[in-house]
């Protein structure tokens, strides 16, 4: 059972993902616990067999966006010049120190990450709850799910507290006690 909370980074998710998949290589079945979830934990969640979500649980998709900060202004406030090395039109490194606003070769580059990104967010989700593109970018597009919403979307499999979560994990594996 993957207890799934806390921000992570694309990197630790793929990682987190990679080792969901190992388990289930091996046959053995993963189950997702979320209290809530937002984009990259959502994702993870995702890879596993089985998600469950408590009633006071929800999910949030925000899709993916991206956020670049510029400082040349405050830097010249400051009386600071920005002394950088500037290498090819699309290198973005330097711009936030001095320029006031992105270069159209690096919103260029910046957009087709980000919807490169959103497409593998949408190809993955579809895949792994067994949903269609269409379902997923309507569930985005929703952005806000409660626990019940998601279950009837297909977001999760389990409306349940963890010890209820717990109950149908002993009723499933027949078991009388569980090494949790």
């Amino acid at each position: 059972v993957l207890e799934v909370d806390g921000p992570m980074g694309r990197g630790k998710l793929n990682e987190l993902r990679r080792a969901v998949e190992r388990l289930q290589a091996g046959g053995k079945k993963v189950y997702a616990l979320l209290e809530a979830a937002e984009g990259t934990q959502y994702q993870l969640a995702a890879a596993c067999d089985e998600i469950a979500m408590p009633e006071s649980g929800m999910i949030v998709l925000p899709g993916v966006r991206a956020e670049v900060g510029f400082y040349k202004e405050l830097l010249d406030k400051l009386g600071i010049e920005a002394d950088m090395m500037h290498v090819g039109e699309a290198k973005a490194a330097a711009e936030p120190f001095t320029r006031v606003e992105m270069s159209d070769a690096v919103r260029e580059n910046l957009t087709a990450l980000v919807d490169d990104l959103y497409d593998l967010m949408i190809t993955t989700l579809a895949a792994d709850r067994h949903l269609q593109a269409d379902e997923v970018k309507a569930a985005i597009d929703r952005g806000l799910h409660t626990a019940r919403e998601a279950k009837v979307a297909g977001l999760i499999d389990h409306v349940a507290y963890p010890d209820e979560f717990r109950a149908y994990l002993k009723k499933e594996y027949e078991a009388d006690e569980l090494a949790y």
